[in-house]
């Protein structure tokens, strides 16, 4: 069997080009997500980058420490009744807790509850980075 003539070689090394570039261009974008996933998804925002009072009177400033020995911030908004039960309040992975305050207040006034409110690392006024690891 005889090679194929030249001019057909050439037309397929030319329209092999565009897959070829467009996977090395898939490769190179998901290595971009993937090193810059944790700045991607967590917009944290430290207490020195906004930081608001607590929404009522009462509330306690609570240091925890995470199973890796992170110290993590929280807010306990105790209820009237403290056989109630508590809440807690997961903030979501943008700003800080202050900035869920009112929805604490809400919660504890409504559900009649205390409310645990935190900060994940690198959030608020709690230790470390923003990472998903540090979520769990």
């Amino acid at each position: 069997m005889q090679p194929p003539p030249p001019f057909l070689r050439r037309q397929w090394v030319r329209h092999a080009r565009l897959p070829v570039a467009a996977a090395v261009l898939w490769v190179v974008a998901v290595g971009v997500a993937v090193g810059l996933e944790d700045r991607l998804v967590f917009q944290p925002t430290t207490a020195a980058g906004g930081w608001e009072p607590p929404p009522c009177p009462g509330v306690e400033d609570v240091d925890l420490t995470a199973a890796d020995g992170t110290r993590l911030h929280a807010w306990f908004l105790p209820a009237a009744d403290p056989a109630a039960g508590v809440v807690v309040l997961s903030h979501g992975v943008g700003g800080n807790l202050t900035h869920r305050g009112g929805l604490a207040r809400d919660l504890r006034d409504r559900l009649g509850r205390a409310v645990l409110a935190y900060d994940y690392p690198g959030f608020g006024r709690s230790a470390g980075a923003a990472s998903e690891a540090g979520c769990y």
